[in-house]
């Protein structure tokens, strides 16, 4: 098999190249998934934790029905409503910033990809709880995925203060015996 392993942020292409080192198997690319630049097919597309920066959620399933092969696959585990609201209630209380993220529930999604022709075996939403010892590390642990709070071909949307603020209130109104 061939990997191509992908992602529209370059801070994230380069994070994967260093865990996953590029072969003649295996490639990395800059890739915008609803404009993607690329015309063969896959017989298996993967995403984690992505779907939610896409611009129109809505109509991901048609192009994403435009990559997978025939009798192709596809896997996603999607942030839903709800993720990350302690976070964003923390930015908003420190006078920042915070993207515009196009949540969806697991049947709304269903719906999306049912409607492209996918058919699915499964779909599903867990809760799980993630604690950090202190708000820098729970923010540490984002971006040494690669990830940041940025939208879409801009720069970070929060300056070093409000990040500080909002960390702080973070770990005030967040935080227990676990951590935040």
């Amino acid at each position: 098999s061939e990997l191509m392993l992908t992602d529209w942020a370059q801070g994230m292409v380069s994070m994967c190249r260093t865990r996953v080192l590029p072969s003649s198997l295996v490639r990395h690319t800059l890739m915008d998934f609803e404009n993607p630049d690329h015309s063969g097919k896959f017989d298996l597309v993967v995403s984690s934790c992505a779907l939610q920066w896409l611009r129109d959620p809505d109509s991901f399933g048609d192009k994403l029905r435009e990559l997978v092969a025939l009798n192709g696959r596809t896997v996603h585990a999607i942030p839903v409503p709800g993720m990350l609201c302690e976070l964003r209630e923390s930015f908003i209380l420190a006078g920042g910033a915070w993207p515009d993220l196009r949540y969806r529930n697991a049947e709304e999604w269903r719906n999306i990809l049912e409607n492209s022709g996918f058919t699915l075996a499964e779909c599903f939403s867990r809760d799980y709880r993630v604690y950090y010892s202190t708000p820098s590390q729970a923010l540490r642990a984002v971006k040494g995925i690669g990830a940041s709070l940025t939208t879409q071909g801009s720069t970070s949307l929060n300056s070093q203060a409000v990040m500080r603020r909002a960390l702080d209130i973070y770990g005030e109104i967040f935080g227990t015996s676990r951590g935040v």
